[in-house]
């Protein structure tokens, strides 16, 4: 992967991760007693939160700076 390709993958990467913050922004919410049947919101709420960490940890490994 060429230098500018490696550059673009990391912008996209990074506005991927700010678009993931955004969203768990909107879903997070106060947990309160543990629901009969998995809530599917908090479900995803913690995919996407594996999802970028996952990233997160991706990016740190190729020197990208994430704000």
């Amino acid at each position: 992967m060429s230098p500018k390709d490696q550059e673009i993958s990391n912008a996209q990467s990074e506005m991927f991760i700010r678009s993931l913050n955004e969203l768990l922004s909107k879903i997070s919410k106060p947990l309160g007693p543990a629901p009969k049947r998995p809530d599917p919101l908090e479900e995803e709420h913690l995919m996407l939160v594996s999802l970028r960490e996952a990233l997160i940890e991706k990016l740190k490994g190729q020197g990208s700076v994430i704000c």
